[in-house]
């Protein structure tokens, strides 16, 4: 009977533990779920860009474009993703903040191993929430190159 009585106690204590371990992960992933949602949202409510002209840098290797923030909450960085003419794609970061209303020309680089010619690109907005960066794909902004300037 006494061993019946402190089996089911430690029994109770194991579940205890389980318990609180169990319900600290689950608050851990949802503390990080919610900073990723809660950019999301924000980029759908405070991040617009517009993109008037997209053409090649003499020499090759690098798109300039021409980024307008329509918005009036500045965007700590762009990133460009080139298509090029065998519909392989580069993407890399322009490391230029875009302030509230301000309208920029900037330089996104491509691999020329894998791009020969660039045809288009698309600029997405790159938004912090919090300490957690949100790539807005919902807000980005596709426009062919100018072929003549290639």
């Amino acid at each position: 009977m006494i061993a019946t009585v402190l089996l089911i106690g430690f029994a109770l204590a194991i579940a205890a533990v389980v318990i609180f371990w169990g319900t600290g992960i689950i608050r851990g992933q949802i503390d990080k779920t919610a900073g990723f949602a809660q950019g999301k949202l924000d980029c759908e409510s405070q991040v617009e860009i517009d993109v008037e002209d997209a053409r090649c840098k003499p020499g090759g290797g690098a798109v300039i474009v021409d980024v307008e923030n329509l918005k009036s909450i500045a965007l700590p960085n762009l990133r460009g993703r080139v298509v090029g003419d065998n519909s392989q794609a580069t993407s890399s970061i322009a490391g230029v903040a875009l302030n509230g209303n301000e309208k920029k020309t900037i330089e996104f680089v491509y691999d020329t191993t894998k791009i020969s010619m660039p045809k288009a690109i698309e600029v997405i907005p790159v938004w912090y929430s919090g300490d957690e960066q949100a790539t807005c794909d919902s807000r980005k902004v596709a426009i062919e190159i100018d072929a003549s300037t290639c």
